[in-house]
């Protein structure tokens, strides 16, 4: 595993690059548009394309718990075992304590979101406080916090929150393809960016190049294509 400054650098670059492929592709369908309705509809589009990503940086992890009907823990007796566990976990990383959010989903899951250490928010699902221990809870949060600190999370967050908004384009057919030590596609979730975040979890490697082959498969067109 690379350490853990490269980790921090590489997935800062990816977070810009990630941007810049979706202004490109937001230029490119006004740019479609345009030729039918004229130069106006190019310019709404590069419009709604920064308001969206403005949004994004500043409000994406506040998106992802709205959608995951969670509630913010404003005090530690609202939910003892969540609220000591990421305090703990916070001190022993050095970290900011995260806003902590309890959500009444019933699967056994939890999720970090946001765009560094400072405007995090850790999310636990009520279907994992039902058959976790406090050693169990204490690790799940663990490792919700590593993905904090090495901003794994801000590149799955930002992924996550754009990715869906395409996928809501009916114009545009969207594949998402995480890779790590493996390739999995995730397209059936892409409009679900709270599904993206919980199901993701990166560390440990990373195979582009089976990643670049899987999605060769996918390319039908290739002069219609980005990736």
């Amino acid at each position: 595993m690379p350490p853990l400054d490269a980790q921090i650098k590489s997935n800062r670059r990816r977070s810009r690059a990630l941007f810049g492929m979706f202004f490109l592709i937001y230029g490119a369908l006004g740019f479609a548009v345009s030729l039918r309705f004229g130069p106006a509809a190019f310019y709404i589009f590069c419009s709604v394309a920064i308001v969206i990503v403005v949004v994004t940086l500043t409000m994406g992890d506040d998106l992802a718990v709205t959608v995951a009907h969670a509630k913010q823990l404003q005090s530690r007796e609202e939910c003892p075992p969540v609220w000591d566990a990421v305090e703990v976990m916070s001190i022993a990383a050095g970290q900011p304590m995260p806003r902590v959010y309890v959500s009444p989903d019933p699967a056994p899951n939890a999720f970090a979101a946001g765009k560094d250490p400072k405007q995090a928010v850790v999310c636990v699902n009520q279907g994992l406080l039902d058959i976790l221990d406090k050693e169990e809870l204490e690790g799940v949060v663990a490792h919700e916090m590593a993905h904090v600190r090495n901003l794994d999370v801000k590149l799955m967050t930002y992924a996550a929150v754009l990715a869906g908004i395409l996928a809501g384009l009916p114009a545009v057919r969207i594949r998402l393809v995480v890779f790590d030590t493996q390739v999995v596609d995730l397209t059936h979730l892409a409009h679900d960016p709270v599904e993206v975040l919980l199901t993701v979890q990166l560390g440990g490697g990373t195979d582009i190049g089976r990643a670049v082959q899987y999605c060769e498969t996918l390319v039908s067109q290739p002069g219609r294509t980005i990736f």
